[in-house]
C-alpha cells in the first residue's frame, strides 16, 4: 500500500530484473540511517508491477549544478562551509557504521525550503563497515573492480582494496578541490573504460601539493590526513574541521553578513527551479527573504 503524503516527492524506480539491483539495500540502509541529519527520510518503498519504488523528500539543487549556474567554482568561503556540513554528515553516518563509498557533487544537495541546509543523498553503493553483531570493523580486501565515480574516489580504491571512513574522507577531499577550483588534475568525464581509470590513477598517485595547487596549505594537509589513515583507524573529523576553520580565519573577509554563493546570487539560478515558495504569500522567496535564514555555524 502506498502511502499518501499530499506533497511533492521525489521518486527512484528500479525495474526488477535490473542486473545490479540496489534500490532496496538503498531503502534499508536510509532507513537505518533515520534520523540522521542532512540524510534523506524515507517516505515509502514498495514494489509496483514491474518496477521496485522509492520516494523520498524532494530537495533543491545539487552541488553540481550549483557551481555550473555560478560561473564554475564556488567561493573558498562557500567552500569550506560545505566542507564543513559535509564531514558533519558522514561522521555521523559513519558512527551509524555505514560508508557512502560514492562521495560527489552530484549526491550533495541543498534544502528548497532552507538552501543553506545541505543533504547527503544516493546511498545505493553505501554498505555496513561495521558487523551489526559482533560490532567489528569489516576486513580489509581487494575487489576485482572500482566501486564508486572514478573521478573522486581514493587512490586505495583504485588499487582496487576495500573501501573504509577514509576513503569517504578523501574523496571529501577531492569534491573541495574542485568546487573551490573547477577542476581537478585528473579530468574525466563520460564513460568509464580500463584505459581512462589507468589515466586517473596514475595522475592521483602525484604529490597532494600538486593535487592542490593554488590552494591554502590546509588542503594539501587535509588530503595527506586522509591519504594516511589507517583502514581501521577511526577519523580525527575535529582536526578536518579545524583546518577548514583555519582557510576560513584567514580570509579575513570583510563582508559582515557573509552568505552561500547560491544564496547571495539567487538571481543566477534558473527561476522554475529556484527555492520553495513562502508559506505565506505562495510567491517565490526574494534574496531579501533568504538572507533571514540562520547562518552557518563553524
Amino acid at each position: 500500500m502506498m502511502l499518501k503524503l499530499n506533497k511533492t516527492v521525489a521518486i527512484k524506480t528500479e525495474h526488477n530484473m535490473a542486473d545490479n539491483p540496489m534500490l532496496e539495500t538503498e531503502a534499508q540502509i536510509i532507513k537505518e540511517l533515520s534520523g540522521v541529519r542532512g540524510i534523506p527520510q524515507l517516505h515509502d518503498y514498495l514494489n509496483y508491477k514491474d518496477f521496485k519504488v522509492l520516494s523520498m523528500p524532494l530537495y533543491g539543487f545539487s552541488l553540481a549544478h550549483l557551481k555550473h549556474y555560478l560561473g564554475g567554482k564556488f567561493s573558498l568561503w562557500t567552500t569550506c562551509m560545505v566542507g564543513l556540513k559535509l564531514i558533519d554528515r558522514l561522521k555521523d553516518v559513519h558512527n551509524r557504521g555505514f560508508i557512502h563509498r560514492d562521495i560527489k557533487p552530484h549526491n550533495v544537495v541543498i534544502g528548497r525550503e532552507d538552501p543553506t541546509e545541505i543533504f547527503l543523498i544516493d546511498f545505493g553503493l553505501a554498505k555496513r563497515f561495521v558487523d551489526p553483531k559482533t560490532k567489528l570493523h569489516i576486513p580489509l580486501k581487494t575487489h576485482p573492480r572500482v566501486v564508486g565515480t572514478a573521478k573522486y574516489i581514493s587512490l586505495r580504491c583504485h588499487y582496487g582494496y576495500e573501501s573504509s571512513r577514509r576513503d569517504d574522507l578523501e574523496s571529501l577531499v577531492y569534491v573541495l578541490i574542485y568546487l573551490a577550483t573547477g577542476t581537478l588534475p585528473w579530468k574525466h568525464d563520460g564513460q568509464v573504460t580500463r584505459s581512462k581509470l589507468e589515466q586517473i590513477k596514475q595522475t592521483k598517485s602525484i604529490k597532494a601539493s600538486d593535487i592542490c595547487a593554488g590552494l591554502p596549505r590546509e588542503f594539501h594537509k587535509m588530503l595527506r590526513i586522509t591519504r594516511n589513515l589507517g583502514f581501521k583507524e577511526d577519523p580525527d573529523y575535529c582536526e578536518l574541521k579545524k583546518l577548514l576553520r583555519r582557510v576560513i580565519s584567514k580570509a579575513k573577509t570583510k563582508k559582515a553578513d557573509l552568505q552561500l554563493d547560491w544564496v547571495e546570487k539567487q538571481e543566477l539560478l534558473p527561476k522554475k527551479y529556484g527555492f520553495s515558495k513562502s508559506k505565506k504569500g505562495g510567491r517565490p522567496q526574494s534574496c531579501k527573504r533568504v538572507q533571514e535564514y540562520p547562518k552557518l555555524r563553524l
